[in-house]
């Protein structure tokens, strides 16, 4: 295992974005961060740098506790951020499209970045399924929706961005996730009271790979995939820090805003009975049949918990209240 100084670093990531007409070469990274915000900046700044042309990137990253939303997703509709809040698991939007995901440290998650001209998925997908099966000895499928499965259970599922020139490709790999935080934390209350256009994850039964000791298996993961793309001499531990990748902390800064995680969400409405919130950008836009003496105009606040005591403060809006408290 290699560590990625600042004088390797600086090699490394020019010979990144030097062409060449030469062989591709790829080599796997590790990031020592366990914070889903460092690791996403990581994979977004590589991208948006690009330069793949003779050398391309495996990114692997584990996080601590979170839940992940594709870039268009809904939130409120897509998690029990209650939950969230009542476990301390932090809430992400990614760049990149596709549904939303539980990470810990029992999901290990890998970046293919590339050209776009090479971006090819099923091929990422195949040399996934070639080192679970020399790594762990487990035999997957890819299905139609390029969902990695055992047997009927989904392990891995898979989202991508592409760009003018760069592309990346990312995917879960589930070793030992807490199954039970999982799911309580991907069950919003939200049910039909959302009407949006926002894309809906696909609901799906999960498996984990092992049963025993998650590290382990990591490290048997990472060997196969080095010997998969023909790294002999280990993989390269980068820390994403601005100190190593300089311009990272003002996309870290971007990924943890609120105008970012809530407020990219499309427009959206809450119904309860004939009661509605119209939500732009995270912002209430407008409502229908709330305002009722001794509740105020709405317009313009974030949808969040504090929306709940203004309705409260009213036994008109009680039932839209308890809805939102069930949701925010």
């Amino acid at each position: 295992m290699k560590l990625l100084n600042q004088s390797c670093r600086k090699q490394i990531v020019g010979s990144v974005r030097k062409k060449s007409s030469g062989a591709v070469r790829r080599e796997v990274w590790v990031s020592s961060s366990s914070c889903i915000f460092a690791n996403l900046a990581l994979e977004d700044l590589l991208y948006r740098r690009g330069g793949f042309q003779d050398r391309e990137v495996v990114l692997l990253y584990r996080n601590r506790p979170c839940v992940v939303i594709g870039r268009h997703q809904n939130p409120w509709a897509e998690a029990s951020l209650p939950e969230l809040r009542r476990r301390g698991v932090t809430l992400a939007r990614r760049n990149s499209g596709g549904g939303t995901v539980y990470h810990d440290l029992g999901n290990l998650n890998l970046s293919f970045l590339t050209t776009k001209a090479r971006y090819d998925r099923a091929a990422n997908l195949g040399l996934l399924c070639r080192i679970v099966k020399e790594g762990l000895g487990v035999e997957l499928v890819v299905n139609e929706r390029d969902d990695v499965m055992l047997g009927p259970r989904k392990v891995s599922g898979t989202a991508a961005k592409l760009g003018r020139e760069s592309a990346y490709h990312h995917c879960t790999l589930l070793l030992g996730v807490d199954t039970s935080h999982l799911h309580s934390c991907l069950t919003s209350q939200a049910g039909d009271m959302i009407q949006t256009n926002a894309t809906p994850s696909v609901r799906c039964p999960v498996e984990n790979l092992t049963s025993g000791e998650v590290e382990g298996a990591v490290a048997s993961l990472v060997a196969a995939l080095r010997r998969e793309v023909g790294q002999e001499e280990g993989e390269v531990v980068v820390a994403p820090t601005d100190l190593e990748f300089p311009g990272l902390g003002e996309v870290q800064e971007q990924l943890e805003s609120w105008d970012w995680t809530f407020g990219k969400t499309p427009k959206f409405t809450i119904n309860r009975g004939a009661q509605q919130i119209q939500v732009e950008k995270g912002l209430v836009a407008s409502t229908s049949h709330l305002l009722h003496p001794g509740v105020p105009d709405l317009q313009g606040l974030r949808l969040d918990p504090a929306l709940v005591t203004r309705l409260e403060a009213s036994y008109t809006t009680a039932v839209m209240a308890t809805t939102l408290r069930s949701i925010l």
